[in-house]
């Protein structure tokens, strides 16, 4: 018969991603960047009556904005509490500054945007783009407000839970491998855009990975993944 020692009795069992550990907000990042991308193809789907693809990334249907928005939001308002309007309007102030930030460095490093809310009445002029396009609004800041407090008070209890059940070692497996599958996905993604802008204004690779870039990640390719790029080249051609 096996002996077992008190000690091992004692001995806490061992929670996966107990608390707001990294794992956990690591997993919520991934379900907000899933999240995000079948969302927009429903906006998609009821505004034009096509299912297309709104992935934010060249391998697989994740949207990192939106992964960044729930992890963030999640991070700012779980922490400490505090009354929900005070919540709301900190996840709107915040969550609308990224997505404004993200569209000026998307534009600086690009020359392209992946949004643009001119459309609406209150909207935040670029800087970046000197007003041609707008990187939020005040509509999409009072969203931001709302999921956030969606997420702090029904998403984040449920997952929490059924996060912690996830077996420790598998669960640090599948998050290791998916960190560098992501990481790597962003970066390349990154890559690809800027590789794109530069093709629009007739640049010429001078390095042996944007040539590589090039030849893997043509325009082609990259419509293809990315529909909406497509639909704004088009658009810039009939405006010239």
């Amino acid at each position: 018969m096996k002996k077992v020692s008190v000690k091992n009795l004692l001995k806490p069992k061992e929670v996966f991603a107990e608390g707001l550990s990294f794992y956990k907000v690591f997993l919520i990042f991934v379900f907000g960047c899933i999240f995000g991308t079948y969302y927009e193809q429903i906006l998609k789907l009821i505004a034009d009556g096509v299912w297309v693809t709104q992935q934010g990334v060249i391998y697989g249907p994740f949207n990192p904005v939106y992964g960044f928005g729930a992890a963030g939001l999640i991070v700012l308002l779980v922490r400490k509490k505090r009354k929900w309007y005070w919540s709301f309007l900190l996840a709107a102030i915040v969550a609308g500054f990224f997505e404004y930030l993200l569209h000026e460095l998307e534009y600086i490093f690009t020359g392209n945007v992946s949004w643009d809310y001119t459309y609406l009445k209150l909207y935040i002029p670029s800087i970046a783009t000197k007003g041609a396009t707008a990187g939020t609004s005040v509509l999409h800041m009072a969203i931001w407000g709302a999921l956030g407090l969606f997420l702090e008070y029904i998403v984040y209890p449920i997952f929490s839970k059924l996060i912690e059940k996830i077996p420790p070692l598998q669960g640090k497996m599948v998050c290791n491998a998916l960190v560098v599958f992501l990481t790597i996905n962003i970066l390349l993604t990154g890559a690809v855009f800027l590789r794109y802008g530069e093709r629009q204004k007739g640049k010429e690779p001078i390095t042996f990975i944007g040539a590589w870039l090039d030849r893997n990640y043509p325009d082609e390719y990259v419509y293809e993944i990315f529909p909406d790029k497509k639909l704004e080249k088009t658009e810039n051609n009939n405006e010239t």
